[in-house]
């Protein structure tokens, strides 16, 4: 029978490893623990040493935990440790720029519908001109700034609805619709989501991870969908 490795790998880097995969796939798969105190040179032991009369015991725990528990502190290690879940959130921020972006520009907001739409297309058009009403285009916009390679338009609606169901875990609410908007015919939209034009107090990414914090009393307004161009 063929051999199938049913293990978990640990990867050790300098930085979060990102994937161009912007999917779910990772983020569910993923554990982030971050080691980021260095010891100075001077306070530095032999812990190998030090350590090896407890290892043996340290493994007779470890493989005395029952099989249930072991799966749930893997699966569900944010519930578990604190600490996990800002590493997480921090390590989705630095390796997906779909994440990035809805941390840098955009907020919950329950009763708020926003259009996907498309860039601007013309030799002398500003191809962002609707990055302040529409998703695609700031989120676009964004990635040239930052300086990080955007998604397809093809791609962007698609993965954005998986990034906010399953990565961010916010569910079927932020699931993307097709249809009319305030009586215009807008394409795809999503609901609950608005866009600002600076970097916010709480995003939607923070929303996220603490969905009973109050959001800022100082939110602006919202955004007006249109239906001038066709979306995605």
């Amino acid at each position: 029978e063929p051999f199938i490795f049913d293990g978990l790998v640990v990867i050790a880097a300098n930085k979060p490893i990102s994937f161009k995969d912007l999917s779910s796939a990772i983020p569910r798969r993923r554990v982030s623990i971050v080691f980021d105190r260095v010891t100075p040179i001077a306070k530095r032991r032999d812990l190998s040493t030090e350590f090896k009369p407890y290892i043996g015991g340290l493994l007779n725990w470890v493989l005395s935990m029952p099989a249930d528990r072991v799966e749930d502190l893997l699966r569900n290690s944010e519930k578990h440790c604190a600490a996990t879940a800002v590493a997480k959130k921090q390590t989705l921020i630095e390796s997906n720029s779909l994440i990035a972006w809805l941390d840098n520009c955009v907020v919950f907001a329950p009763d708020n519908k926003v259009k996907v739409g498309s860039l601007a297309t013309g030799n002398q058009v500003d191809k962002f001109q609707e990055a302040e009403n529409w998703l695609y285009p700031n989120y676009a916009r964004y990635c040239a700034e930052a300086g990080k390679k955007a998604l397809s338009l093809v791609n962007f609606s698609r993965d954005l609805e998986d990034t906010l169901m399953n990565s961010l875990g916010l569910g079927e609410t932020f699931k993307r619709q097709k249809g009319r908007v305030d009586s215009q015919n807008v394409g795809a939209y999503f609901n609950g989501l608005r866009i600002v034009s600076s970097e916010p107090e709480f995003s939607i990414v923070d929303y996220a991870f603490n969905p009973t914090a109050p959001a800022p009393a100082t939110a602006p307004a919202p955004a007006t969908a249109t239906a001038t161009a066709t979306a995605t």
